[in-house]
């Protein structure tokens, strides 16, 4: 088994607050949330979840999803998608969510 399905099925850490613990997919469902990709369907089939477990997740209603919703995925945190999706911003076709490009661009043009 390769380590990227070792590591998604690991549960993640915030790396600056250790309060927020989620299952890796959970937290891949946000990342690809936070490229601006609303479509539920899409974002089940990139992290691997049904759309239902997505519309959850959107839904905010478990504490740490809420933290990392308000917190946002951390500059140099990604996670591999299982099915690669069109970024809103860019248009690259990723495997990797946030948008690399596009998640840079944003913290190196803020601050």
């Amino acid at each position: 088994m390769s380590s990227d399905k070792n590591n998604r099925r690991r549960p993640w850490r915030h790396p600056r607050n250790r309060k927020v613990v989620l299952p890796y997919r959970t937290a891949a469902a946000i990342a690809v949330m936070e490229m601006g990709i609303r479509d539920y369907r899409v974002i089940a089939q990139a992290v691997g979840l049904s759309p239902q477990e997505v519309q959850r997740i959107d839904r905010a209603e478990d504490e740490p999803v809420r933290l990392l919703s308000t917190l946002g995925i951390p500059s140099g945190e990604y996670f591999k998608l299982e099915k690669e999706v069109r970024c809103p911003k860019c248009h690259a076709r990723v495997v990797l969510a946030p948008c690399v490009a596009c998640h840079s661009v944003s913290y190196s043009t803020s601050g």
